[in-house]
């Protein structure tokens, strides 16, 4: 589906741009937006939106009521997200902080400069003819902010009808729009493991147990399971960024410690690779004599749109 909306796009082209530019050149990790959210308040001030701050911690909401809206009309929501990624990229995007670099590495920056447009647009409408809430989320990468807005009562005070949300899609021509029917976005798991063994000397593994084997063997047989115990034709994307164990070259660690996060688009494969996990952990266990903990954190489901 194309949208062309060529008068709003001159009309608000250089606002938008600037709004990116200055989104961009200020990443911040989830419920520490602090800059990020006051720069989104004062913008939606100056739009003479009505604003809602701290929310959920460091979330905004922007409310605008229609002058058309009927009497006690709920609002419409619009969402995106203020939070960055805490990683490494291009030099003229990254931000070096004490606890290491931010970027805008996922497209929030453009997510917020978005709906900051779509704020513009729609408050210059002066038949609108329902109310809208803008709502600028915490913390989505922690996936956390989302439920800390609604237990601050989010909901309760700004009643919704409906609440809607984007992603940028690189690879999408520009100015168009792609929706999907059914799974539109994957659940999210936090997967831990802790591989434990009585440790030894390098020279002498026989005495004690090889914990870094062992978590090596266990990241190994995940990825083989995962191609033979999931079908094909669904989206199962397990990936681990983070092991650490071992204090000397020469001495097998007494615990191996290993982080990862699991994306699913169906419910079924999220279920069968949780399975493989724990025969894994089993599996290893019998093996090489280390006891594997393996801890599950389930996040968020799979975002199903609605076929109608």
């Amino acid at each position: 589906m194309s949208l062309s909306t060529p008068d709003l796009t001159l009309t608000l082209r250089d606002e938008s741009l600037r709004w990116f530019g200055r989104l961009h050149s200020m990443p911040e990790t989830g419920f520490e937006e602090t800059r990020t959210a006051a720069f989104v308040a004062e913008e939606l001030r100056g739009l003479g939106l009505e604003v809602i701050a701290g929310i959920g911690g460091t979330g905004v909401v922007g409310l605008l009521r229609g002058r058309r809206a009927p009497a006690g009309a709920r609002f419409i929501g619009m969402r995106a997200e203020l939070d960055a990624l805490p990683m490494q990229g291009p030099v003229d995007g990254t931000v070096q902080t004490a606890d290491g670099p931010r970027y805008h590495g996922c497209g929030h920056d453009g997510h917020m400069a978005t709906l900051l447009t779509a704020a513009a647009a729609l408050s210059r409408r002066g038949d609108l003819g329902c109310n809208v809430a803008f709502i600028f989320q915490p913390a989505e990468e922690l996936l956390g902010g989302a439920a800390a807005m609604l237990a601050d009562g989010l909901l309760e005070r700004v009643p919704m009808s409906a609440i809607y949300a984007l992603h940028n899609i690189p690879g999408l021509p520009a100015g168009s729009v792609g929706v999907v029917e059914g799974a539109a976005l994957a659940s999210s798991d936090e997967i831990r493991v802790t591989v434990r063994a009585q440790g030894t000397h390098g020279a002498a593994p026989q005495t004690g147990q090889d914990a870094i084997l062992a978590a090596a063997h266990f990241l190994g047989l995940c990825q083989q399971l995962l191609t033979r115990r999931t079908d094909g034709r669904d989206s199962a994307v397990l990936s681990f960024g983070q092991i650490a164990g071992g204090q000397a070259a020469n001495v097998l660690p007494d615990r191996v410690g290993i982080a990862g996060s699991l994306r699913c688009h169906s419910e079924a494969a999220r279920a069968a690779v949780h399975a493989l996990l724990a025969d894994a952990a089993r599996s290893t266990t019998a093996a090489f004599g280390t006891p594997v903990d393996l801890a599950i954190d389930p996040k968020v489901p799979v975002l199903v749109n609605d076929p109608a």
